[in-house]
Parts: structure tokens; sequence; C-alpha cells
């Protein structure tokens, strides 16, 4: 018995028959003779490996890649998980060289930003004290990921 995939927007949206083990006449009628030519002329023939959600490429069915679900990013983190995750080193720190040194510098060279550093009890993505040393860091969203999933995992 012959199976058909319904594709659309070059994804398979469907297959038929629904249960390739159901009778049928002989001989098989075609999509087109089943559905209509509208919906029929979606359908292309297909191996019995191809499943609802594969890929269909010129005339190649494909499985689709699979990408796994990431975590999300954390929007905050401990000041100590902040600490270590600049003072780091190693493979798994963000920066190759230590950035702790210059940012306690200016956090200690600005009386405003020193009290918000003594008195917070975590560091807030969104903070505009915070947005004020990402910039004076120069450093890039994809950065500030890194550091706050590296802060959290530190000091969790």
């Amino acid at each position: 018995m012959q199976i058909y995939a319904r594709v659309v927007d070059s994804t398979v949206a469907e297959l038929w028959p629904h249960e390739p083990d159901a009778p049928m006449p002989n001989p098989q009628p075609t999509p087109i003779e089943v559905f209509g030519e509208e919906i029929g002329s979606q359908f292309v023939a297909c191996g019995p490996e191809v499943q609802q959600g594969w890929a269909l490429k010129g005339k190649k069915f494909s499985a689709p890649i699979i990408v796994p679900p990431t975590e999300p990013v954390p929007d905050r983190c401990s000041k100590l998980g902040l600490k270590r995750a600049l003072a780091e080193t190693g493979p798994d720190a963000v920066f190759p060289k230590p950035e702790w040194p210059a940012v306690k510098e200016a956090i200690a060279s600005d009386a405003d930003l020193q009290e918000d550093w003594d008195l917070a009890v975590s560091i807030v993505r969104t903070d505009p004290l915070v947005q004020a040393m990402v910039a004076a860091r120069k450093y890039d969203d994809a950065t500030v990921d890194k550091i706050l999933v590296r802060a959290n995992a530190l000091a969790a």
C-alpha cells in the first residue's frame, strides 16, 4: 500500500492513509481522487518511515532537527555570584582575564554606586546603575547573559 504525506510549507502535516493496515480498494485511489485537486495535490508519495513533522526538500524527506530547549537567562544574581563570575579564571570563565578588579574599582570610584552596591540584596539586570556599569564596561547583551548564568551557577 502506498503512503502519502500531505506537505504544507515543506513540512509533513499529515499522512494518508491514516491507518496503513486498513483495507483499501484495489487499485488504491490517489489522494486527488479522494480529496479533490486542491487538497489532493498537496500529497507526495513517501516511505513508511516518514512521520508528521518531517521536512521535504526537493524530493527528499528528512526527520526534523530537534533543538533542545535552552534554560532562560536569569534577570538577576547575587552580589557574591557576580563577584565570583567576574573574578573567575579557567575554562568556564566568562572572560579570559578577571574583570572583577576593574568593576570593583569602578564601584569604589562612585559614592552613589558604592552605596547602591552596599545596600543591594541582588543585582538586577534592568537596574539603571547596572545598565550604566554594563555600558561603561562595554558588555554586549550576550556577555551579560553569560555573566548572569555563570553568577547564578557559582552562587546558587
